[in-house]
């Protein structure tokens, strides 16, 4: 039997395993006329029989011919056989409601189902929303990525692998695995999809950080900001690197350089991404502190507690220094206030484990 940490090996540092289309099982019209359609980020809906899959394509044969679109670029699909519930889930996970989707999934009964392509969909989304679910709770991560890479070590044809090896680098994360979470980012960057490349680097940069590497986890942020690629997936990533440079800056004795790039950000960011908000705030709070300035670190932090309540992982991070910086400055209620909130609310995070 070929052991764990070969099988990770194979899997996700050799060379890029997904060059072909494997055939799907049924590739005739679905029954009773119905068609399968893939809903595109650009271009009209595709409407036909999807024909074959890979981690990066799909496959769709449209009356007498035959479209290959990039799954990156599929913004939906929907199969003919698809059972409702298995659509409900699709659209539930899209609203990061992983629990009701599971639901959902649980529910569906295996008559209700025979073609194979979406028999991998229900095991997929199971799997994906368990595992999403292990990284709120903190519960069963383990058996949660065994699972997931199982499923990646037998589907490695799937549309889903890249998704499924993100969040096995994020259950690799909570886990206190930095270094099996970085062999799965940096299959990310097999893809040939630029903007997957960029976040590749910089999960990777985030992974080196938890080590406390900063000089190479500051080159891979780098390497993402200094990229030409100019759409909103990069430049997406180009804030999430010069946030996590920021962090690096921190760390390496240069909290005023930290400082002057994210106060650049707040003022160039839309105040409705809470998401990159929760970040910034996050990463100025850490600045602050390395800076011995800790009532502004304070206001820094519950800019996130305050302001961002559904961003989870941010929030556990801002009331982790809470606790801390409360105590700082004699304020010991506050700072008990924040501890306690922080294992009641997100026992699961590695920031209530520290």
């Amino acid at each position: 039997m070929i052991g764990r940490k070969v099988l990770i090996e194979r899997l996700f540092t050799g060379m890029p395993l997904f060059l072909g289309i494997s055939l799907v099982a049924q590739v005739t019209w679905a029954q009773g006329g119905g068609l399968d359609t893939v809903q595109r980020a650009k271009g009209p809906a595709l409407l036909g029989s999807v024909v074959g899959t890979s981690a990066t394509h799909i496959e769709i044969q449209v009356k007498d011919r035959r479209e290959k679109v990039s799954v990156f670029e599929v913004t939906r699909l929907m199969l003919a056989e698809d059972p409702p519930r298995l659509r409900r889930a699709r659209d539930l996970v899209q609203q990061d409601q992983y629990e009701n989707a599971l639901k959902e999934l649980v529910a569906l009964q295996s008559t209700e189902v025979t073609r194979d392509l979406v028999l991998e969909d229900i095991e997929y989304y199971r799997l994906y929303c368990e595992g999403r679910l292990a990284l709120r709770t903190g519960e069963n991560q383990k058996v949660r990525q065994e699972a997931l890479l199982a499923f990646a070590t037998s589907h490695r044809d799937s549309r889903h692998f890249y998704q499924a090896a993100e969040l096995l680098g994020d259950l690799a994360t909570a886990r206190g695995a930095p270094a099996e979470a970085t062999k799965f980012y940096r299959s990310l960057a097999k893809a040939d999809w630029p903007p997957l490349t960029m976040k590749s680097a910089v999960l990777i940069g985030v992974s080196l950080q938890s080590e406390s590497k900063w000089s190479d986890a500051a080159k891979q942020f780098d390497q993402v900001m200094n990229d030409s690629l100019a759409t909103p997936d990069a430049e997406r990533y180009k804030i999430r690197a010069r946030v996590g440079k920021a962090y690096c800056q921190a760390y390496l004795d240069d909290p005023a350089g930290g400082i002057q790039s994210l106060e650049g950000l707040v003022a160039q960011q839309d105040p409705q991404d809470a998401e990159s908000f929760s970040r910034i705030y996050n990463a100025l709070g850490t600045c602050y502190r390395k800076a011995n300035r800790p009532q502004d670190a304070i206001l820094a932090f519950l800019h996130v507690e305050i302001l961002f309540p559904n961003q989870a992982e941010a929030r556990a991070e801002a009331l982790f220094h809470l606790g801390q910086l409360w105590s700082e400055v004699r304020q010991e209620e506050r700072a008990t206030q924040a501890r306690n909130q922080l294992k009641t609310q997100y026992s699961g995070s590695r920031w209530a484990r520290q």
